[in-house]
């Protein structure tokens, strides 16, 4: 009994080596070659108050996409001036000030004229009208 399981574990080790040796082979073996790298220079910049380009910290947004042959791909959250990014921004993309709020479009001015009404003192009224209206809050009712 136990010669049988030694028998069909060996034969699965076989079986493994086997289809490993029939899986095909990493693509990035070696370094990419430097050719093939962008010859123009990377500008890395520095995070607002932040820490210096290129430095992570336990905060860093790091997330490891695939890992080829000692390579890994990471997706990394930084920060850049807005006017690098604009043309890889889609058309729904907001832009930011830079203390953080979205900018909102201006609302047109309403013109609101002075009260028309007089105050029991005999007075003109000092505060503006409603809008779509003559007389202020208090003097329209």
């Amino acid at each position: 009994m136990l010669r049988s399981v030694w028998v069909v574990v060996g034969f699965l080790v076989l079986l493994c080596q086997f289809a490993r040796a029939e899986e095909p082979a990493d693509t990035l073996t070696t370094p990419p070659d430097t050719l093939s790298i962008s010859k123009e220079p990377s500008i890395i910049y520095v995070i607002p108050a932040g820490p210096v380009a290129g430095s992570f910290t336990d905060q860093s947004r790091i997330q490891v996409v695939d890992t080829v042959a000692g390579w890994a791909r990471v997706l990394v959250e930084g920060w850049v001036p807005v006017e690098k990014v604009v043309g890889r921004m889609g058309e729904n993309a907001v832009v930011l000030q830079s203390a953080g709020e979205v900018e909102k479009p201006k609302k047109a001015k309403v013109e609101r004229p002075q009260c028309i009404a007089k105050t029991a003192k005999g007075k003109q009224c000092t505060r503006r009208a409603v809008p779509g209206s003559k007389k202020c809050w208090q003097h329209s009712q």
